[in-house]
């Protein structure tokens, strides 16, 4: 507890005597100095009582405005009170200092000539020191209370429960997205137009430090309330906000009991992270196994999360975002707005699964992030690689931050056949050879538009921008290369299939 005026006139070794009762601060006696100054505002500081034995006022000429004017002086930089000290230079203490305090709502005690000003002064020094050891003992015990509670059952959340008991304060955990992951204690809700608003308030500023992406810490009042804030995680990769609302600001003892919880939610929240990260990576690979037929493989692997395969129908989503610089990050939040989904990065494209209403509203949040997204519904986990490629014929279809779902597509008459993984395979077998041809995608260019006008050579010619006898020889090169006879149907429509399934897997 703090030194308080009340704590010097229990003392009855100093003999202390209240003449007026002014406005004392909460945070008590800050320190206590003697001075005989008319004006010793310059070195002084606030919440200190200062003593004086009157060697100022003495003389005829003192009147009650010189009193005032001194009180006022003292009263502005915040002095806690007066001690005089009597029988010094006059008998008695001044009635106009008396009236001036009172008048200005400033504490005046009486110090009575048998206690020096010196027994005083070691007195509140000695209270002062005897605080700040209780203060540092606490914050020792606290810290040692919230360490035990997250290396307990509850972890992390325990530990913060904990430190918004032993800081009588309310803790609100912001994730990286700037959402509340959690508050604390856990077993008190606030409720009410003005803890909405509060909260309101201290999501705001939460949200503003993680926009700006550095380590920082900041501190601001609401209404009644004091804030204070600090980022978890290193700059450029933050893990989230710790704020702490109380009634006042935390001293010194405080906010080393909070940078010992910011530590340890720090460790736990890179903890977490990192098993979130180690999960999603066995999830791709589950999905990846899944859409490759590889059924037993992918139940084997989300054995190990505790999850399983998805019994009854599910959702495909495949999005597609933008090449650019800002491509890594804007993945990275994709995937943070997954949680457990089934989801995997195949050729720069993000491909989930998950029961219909959570793909809908994952595709929801893609498209928010500027993703193009297509949706393929109402599959077995047997058909994914249909619903992949359906998925993904869509998500071509789709503008950036546009969703569209494969079934109001125009119905395609060879659809269900290419989206079978199986010709895709075979496509990548046939089609393969050309991928390093820089030539290859024109001869292939050439070859689609030239089967879409069933074979006529001037059409297709017309189309493509060239000379019929180019197109010819172009034909002619890559039957060489692939080793046809596309004079003939079959030849033809095997060819058109595969291209058709080798964009299906772009």
């Amino acid at each position: 507890m703090p030194v308080t005026i009340d704590d010097l006139l229990r003392e009855r070794d100093l003999g202390l005597t209240a003449l007026v009762r002014g406005v004392e601060p909460a945070e008590g006696v800050g320190w206590a100095s003697s001075s005989d100054l008319a004006d010793p505002t310059p070195f002084l500081a606030g919440r200190q009582l200062v003593l004086t034995t009157g060697s100022q006022f003495a003389g005829d000429a003192v009147d009650d405005d010189a009193y005032s004017a001194y009180v006022a002086r003292l009263a502005d930089v915040g002095v806690v009170g007066i001690g005089f000290g009597t029988e010094v230079v006059r008998e008695g203490t001044p009635e106009g200092l008396v009236a001036a305090c009172r008048a200005h709502g400033l504490t005046l005690l009486e110090v009575p000539y048998r206690t020096p000003f010196l027994a005083v002064i070691r007195f509140v020094a000695a209270r002062i020191e005897r605080e700040a050891r209780a203060r540092d003992e606490w914050a020792l015990a606290a810290q040692r209370a919230i360490s035990g509670a997250a290396l307990g059952v509850g972890g992390a959340a325990a530990a913060l429960d904990e430190l918004a008991r032993r800081l009588e304060a309310r803790i609100l955990f912001y994730d990286e997205s700037g959402a509340v992951r959690s508050r604390h204690p856990r077993s008190e809700e606030p409720r009410g137009d003005a803890a909405a608003a509060l909260e309101t308030s201290v999501g705001a500023e939460a949200a503003r430090l993680l926009a700006a992406g550095r380590r920082a810490g900041s501190e601001l009042d609401v209404g009644d309330r004091h804030v204070w804030f600090q980022t978890l995680g290193a700059g450029g990769r933050l893990d989230g906000v710790l704020a702490g609302v109380a009634a006042t600001a935390p001293d010194r003892s405080g906010r080393a009991v909070v940078a010992g919880a910011v530590a340890l939610t720090e460790v736990s929240a890179g903890a977490a992270r990192e098993a979130v990260r180690l999960a999603r990576a066995v999830r791709r690979r589950a999905l990846s196994a899944l859409l490759a037929g590889r059924r037993d493989d992918a139940v084997e692997l989300l054995a190990e999360l505790g999850a399983t395969v998805p019994a009854g129908a599910v959702t495909v989503v495949v999005a597609r975002l933008a090449a650019d610089p800002a491509r890594t990050p804007r993945l990275d939040r994709a995937f943070a707005a997954l949680g457990d989904a089934l989801a995997a990065e195949i050729d720069g494209r993000l491909v989930l699964v998950a029961e219909r209403l959570r793909a809908e509203a994952l595709a929801e949040r893609l498209a928010e992030l500027g993703a193009a997204v297509g949706t393929a519904a109402q599959l077995g986990v047997d058909a994914l690689e249909a619903g992949a490629a359906r998925a993904g014929s869509a998500a071509r279809r789709a503008a950036a931050g546009q969703i569209v779902d494969w079934g109001g597509l125009p119905a395609e008459p060879l659809g269900l056949a290419i989206a079978g993984g199986g010709l895709r395979e075979l496509a990548a077998a046939r089609l393969g050879p050309l991928e390093d041809d820089p030539a290859a995608a024109e001869l292939l260019r050439c070859a689609r538009v030239w089967l879409e006008h069933n074979g006529a050579w001037d059409a297709a010619a017309r189309e493509l921008g060239i000379h019929r006898h180019s197109l010819r020889d172009r034909i002619t090169k890559l039957e060489q290369r692939l080793g046809v006879d596309l004079a003939r149907f079959d030849a033809r429509a095997e060819l058109w299939m595969l291209l058709r399934a080798r964009e299906a897997a772009q």
